[in-house]
């Protein structure tokens, strides 16, 4: 039997600006009902709901969800035309302490994932986590000040690597 994740509601404070950022992403508006917002990556079996009442977690409380690219380079390319501040990390470290990857570090090695809001708290986290465990991070974030600082302290080391 499979069993398939289809919809991730998320927390956000403004629906309106959270609707034009995904979409400004190329994510498809989907048709819901007209207090629901669901768009959905492309190429994504899964979506994102956003709207007003829709969930009682705090706005940018979202943690652990990754958007995988298959390849970082274009993917960043994406987010500059469509005005996203980006920073791509390659050759990220591996520093699980196992001497045989977990399975999730298996999952990630080699892959690009994009860390949307990544330039403080739980998007900053989420990269750094995502980086030590092997996969590269393209960060993206509103202002490009914070996200410049967020750049440079992913510089800093991952548990005992350096980048």
């Amino acid at each position: 039997m499979d069993m398939k994740l289809e919809v991730v509601t998320i927390p956000v404070s403004d629906v309106s600006r959270a609707r034009e950022f995904y979409a400004s992403l190329g994510w498809r508006l989907d048709t819901t009902p007209p207090v629901v917002v669901q768009l959905t990556p492309p190429g994504s079996g899964c979506s994102v709901q956003f709207g007003p009442n829709r969930t009682t977690a705090p706005p940018g409380s979202a943690q652990g969800m990754f958007v995988i690219v298959s390849d970082i380079e274009a993917a960043r390319n994406k987010l500059a035309a469509a005005g996203v501040e980006s920073e791509a990390y390659h050759g990220a470290a591996h520093v699980s302490g196992h001497a045989v990857p977990t399975q999730r570090e298996q999952e990630l090695a080699g892959q690009t994932v994009v860390v949307i809001g990544g330039s403080a708290g739980i998007g900053l986290e989420t990269a750094r986590r995502t980086r030590a465990e092997g996969a590269d991070v393209i960060l993206t974030a509103r202002n490009p000040g914070p996200l410049q600082q967020a750049a440079a302290r992913l510089g800093e080391p991952v548990g005992p690597a350096q980048i």
